[in-house]
């Protein structure tokens, strides 16, 4: 396992209970895990179309998440 640092930003960080404001939590996920593995361990549906940002860059749900990295996550913005 890996340990990761997440931050839900906007809506997604009141699915968390306790997590105050712009602060993160750490997650494990297997050694290799995905950007879709990080999801599916926080309880994100897929339907949410989550933007996981590391280091300045949006990753894709096939990219392997970087061991030991800060991943900030955020929910798509819609309107018009």
């Amino acid at each position: 396992m890996m340990k990761l640092r997440v931050i839900p930003h906007g809506t997604l960080g009141g699915r968390f209970l306790n997590l105050e404001p712009g602060q993160g939590m750490k997650v494990e996920i297997p050694v290799g895990g995905t950007v879709k593995n990080l999801l599916a361990i926080l309880g994100i549906p897929e339907k949410v179309k989550a933007v996981v940002v590391v280091e300045g860059r949006v990753l894709k749900e096939n990219d392997t998440m970087p061991p030991g990295s800060s991943a900030s996550i955020f929910e798509p913005i819609h309107g018009g």
